[in-house]
């Protein structure tokens, strides 16, 4: 089913039948959309501006907030946030894109503390570039065989979940390809 994370009506949606389809309990949420493209800040407009905000802070938002019954009823409720290096670094260019992922990475630390006392984990993946559809559109020239692949950000996400209890899971790194 699709949904566009950036619009709440959608997400809320998508969500009730996720939901219906699961008898109302949700494990795992993997908050991933993302967009991405390099505009240094005297080229920013605010369409693309709002447009980064939507989809990677304010859907991370939504289909957490939309989620968090499904949560309460696993007894194994897990949140990852798909944050990015560019959550703790900055980049030439990237300025909306560094915003909204520091913006994500604290949405995470932030969510973690209120969600601690329902037993619901929250992790956040902080993967550089990975090799995937985002960069198809973005100009540059970018040596892909270099990046990550999209099958190590799940491998970590995938560890995480399955981390015993008491095992800090909090910040995940994933590493660079050959490493």
């Amino acid at each position: 089913q699709y949904m566009d994370v950036a619009d709440h009506g959608s997400v809320e949606a998508a969500v009730f039948r996720a939901l219906q389809f699961t008898g109302g309990a949700l494990d795992v949420l993997v908050n991933n959309a993302g967009i991405f493209d390099i505009r240094p800040f005297d080229k920013m407009d605010v369409q693309l501006w709002q447009r980064m905000v939507d989809v990677n802070l304010n859907g991370p938002f939504y289909v957490t907030l939309e989620a968090l019954d499904g949560l309460f009823e696993s007894p194994k409720a897990h949140v990852f946030n798909i944050a990015s290096q560019a959550a703790k670094r900055a980049y030439p260019g990237n300025t909306a894109y560094c915003a909204t992922k520091y913006g994500l990475h604290g949405f995470s630390d932030a969510l973690r503390l209120d969600l601690a006392a329902q037993n619901v984990r929250v992790s956040t993946v902080y993967p550089g570039a990975t090799d995937t559809s985002i960069f198809d559109k973005v100009e540059g020239s970018w040596d892909r065989s270099k990046m990550n692949k999209p099958e190590d950000v799940a491998e970590v996400v995938w560890k995480a979940y399955h981390a015993p209890t008491g095992t800090n899971v909090d910040d995940l790194e994933v590493p660079a390809p050959g490493r």
